[in-house]
Parts: C-alpha cells; structure tokens; sequence
C-alpha cells in the first residue's frame, strides 16, 4: 500500500513537476523500497552505495552495522533512533590495520522546474568525515573527525548547489583507529518538484521511473577527484594535508 501511494504521488508529479512539494529520507539504514528501516545487522544497504575505497573503485551495497558502545545513533528522520550505521563490511571492523578510506553515495532526482530545494541532516563517523553534492568542487560539510561520541555535525546551512536531473550525496568516511569504522547520517530533501524515491543499487536506478543525469563520464570523474582527496588525507594519517604555498615575503 506505501508503495502505491508513492507511485500515486510520482504519477501526480509526472503531470505537473512542481505541482507539490516532497520529502524524503536521506537516513542511513532507510530501506526506501518499503518506507521502513533495515533491522539485520549485516544486511546490504541498497540506497547508501560504497562508490569507492582504499584499492578499488568497484560499485558495491554498504552494510548496516552494528553500533558500537562507543557510538550515538542519530534519531530518524521520520522518528525515534531507527537510522542504521553504514560501513564498508558487514561487521562494522576495520578492513585492515591501517588507514583507509570508503566513499559512499545516495542520489536522488530533481525534476526540470524544481523549486525551494532543502537539505537538512546531522552526521556522525568512525574517525574522519566530509561530505559533498554532486562534485567534488562542492564541499558542503568539511573533512573533520567524525564526533561518533558527541554532538552530532549538522549539514549545510545555506543551500548547496543542487541541479536538474540526479543529485548525489558522497559521504567519505576514513578509519585511523583500525577498530571500527562507518557512518551515520538523518536528515531530508525536500523541494517542489522532488522524485519521491531515492535512487536504488550500484547504477543509482530510479526504476521504474528515469531521471536524467551527468554522462557516466561525469560522474566517474567526481568519484575519482574524491578519490584523490581521501588518497591525500590517509597519507597525512586521517588529516587533511597542508597545502604548501610557496615562499613567503616578509
């Protein structure tokens, strides 16, 4: 029946792209096929895609895991403290003992004519996180320690730089503790004229619908400069590099 009501309102949309407005979950561990969160430690993250980590830039589902003692879990954004962490195994450890990174991603669509676009979220990650839309040129929460034991990082306050067609959140985690590592995120989109699902699997599919987005050139060329960045800060031991600026005057 959820589903059916989302395909009511998609089909409504169809018709008139900013004839009403939408919201819809960014959470990590939302399973937005069903409207429900995921509850198997383990189990695959459909919606919130490792793009890349340390070695390979090969597409795969995160993992939703278990927390550790040592993290607080965000409460959702549709209520209560249903959003999962997300990691790059299914156990939530460290896949080596040293640094490493993973990058993740979850898309989603604004239709042509979209208005008064919104992101609202708070963050926490297992030890280092920054994240960014659409390209990497557009940094929307600064690379920072993670805050998994205290207050939550907030998103942006001012608008970031959305666009017509999919929209990508890419969320770069980076492990120096070699315990645990993985993310945790709540929050929203919302605008007129908002696809009301979320883009599912390793493609970013919006089926049975289509949204259009940047040529898969594009897109590969965002994860691979995020890449570079991440490649950067596990060198300097989980820290964002010193740029070195030449000589100075006196």
């Amino acid at each position: 029946m959820r589903k059916l009501h989302a395909l009511v309102a998609l089909a409504l949309l169809g018709a008139s792209s900013a004839a009403m407005s939408q919201s819809l979950p960014l959470d990590t561990g939302f399973n937005n096929s069903n409207f429900t969160y995921y509850t198997v430690n383990g189990s695959p993250e459909n919606y919130w895609i490792k793009v890349a980590s340390s070695g390979t830039l090969t597409p795969t589902p995160g993992f939703n895991i278990p927390a550790h003692p040592a993290w607080q879990t965000l409460p959702g954004s549709i209520g209560g403290n249903q959003t999962k962490w997300v990691g790059p195994t299914a156990t939530g450890t460290s896949p080596s003992g040293q640094t490493t990174f993973a990058i993740f991603r979850k898309c989603f669509c604004l239709m042509p004519g979209y208005k008064q676009a919104q992101m609202n979220f708070k963050i926490r990650g297992d030890d280092g996180i920054g994240v960014w839309l659409n390209s990497a040129g557009n940094n929307i929460v600064q690379y920072q320690g993670g805050s998994f034991g205290g207050p939550a990082i907030n998103g942006p306050a001012t608008a970031p730089q959305f666009q017509t067609g999919r929209n990508c959140i890419y969320v770069l985690v980076v492990d120096t503790g070699s315990v645990v590592t993985g993310f945790n995120l709540a929050g929203t989109v919302s605008a007129f004229g908002l696809m009301p699902m979320a883009a599912a699997g390793t493609g970013a599919s919006f089926k049975p619908c289509t949204c259009e987005g940047p040529a898969a050139a594009s897109e590969q060329a965002t994860i691979k400069a995020l890449v570079k960045i991440a490649n950067g800060i596990v060198a300097n031991g989980g820290a964002v590099p010193v740029k070195d600026e030449g000589p100075r005057s006196r």
